[in-house]
């Protein structure tokens, strides 16, 4: 199960990227924009934890987003030594992008299937929802 949930992940980011206008970042940028629209204001270091990074390599991915024009950064009001991440303008874009691109090609795929076939995996939802909650705890 687990190696099929990879190839879907897998499978589902590459026809993605594919809708990505060029130059398309790294995949590690791209888990760094999905971070920050799911956590506004992120610190740094929060973002390394959250994506099992070196702190180091956050700030280059975040170099490199902010030169791009996908994100911001500013300053924490309660700490002068740490910096928060924001989406820019043109970030929350190519995010809604990302997220439209991925449900449209799933529900392409979806659709594609039986009938019977879609009804078992709507009824499986319930299931690997339990499943994420034991893994989670």
């Amino acid at each position: 199960m687990l190696e099929l949930h990879t190839r879907l992940r897998r499978a589902l980011r590459v026809r993605t990227l594919k809708t990505w206008p060029d130059p398309r970042p790294p995949l590690a940028q791209i888990e760094l924009l999905r971070h920050i629209a799911t956590n506004p204001g992120t610190p740094m270091k929060g973002a390394a934890v959250a994506l099992r990074l070196a702190p180091n390599t956050i700030s280059t991915l975040a170099r490199d987003l902010l030169r791009a024009g996908l994100i911001d950064r500013r300053p924490c009001p309660t700490d002068s030594r740490s910096t928060l991440l924001y989406l820019s303008l043109l970030g929350h874009r190519r995010v809604r992008a990302w997220r439209d691109a991925r449900e449209a090609i799933l529900e392409e795929a979806l659709q594609r299937l039986p009938e019977n076939q879609r009804n078992q995996l709507e009824r499986s939802v319930g299931a690997l929802e339990s499943l994420l909650s034991e893994v989670e705890a």
